[in-house]
């Protein structure tokens, strides 16, 4: 599984409380721990944004990042995208 994604979002300011049955954490608290969760279960993690996904008749999709890198292989269930706020 590959999460792309820019470590970019607003829950970095956020204090959340009981969210997901957590009593109170900071929101960078909480990207820090998910990231190292996700990691822990073999997941790779790109920071970048998807540029572009082309599906391919073999059920798999061409994926292109911002810099320009291809992202081999890539199926519906193997990719996640994680959306950063437009700057």
């Amino acid at each position: 599984m590959v999460v792309c994604g820019q470590d970019k979002t607003a829950m970095h300011w956020a204090m959340l409380n009981n969210y997901l049955g957590i009593p109170q954490v900071h929101g960078s608290d909480f990207q820090k721990t998910a990231r190292a969760q996700v990691e822990a279960f073999g997941a790779e993690l790109l920071d970048g944004r998807v540029e572009q996904v082309v599906p391919i008749a073999d059920g798999t999709s061409e994926v292109t990042l911002d810099d320009g890198e291809p992202l081999p292989g890539a199926t519906p269930s193997s990719l996640r995208l994680g959306a950063a706020k437009p700057s």
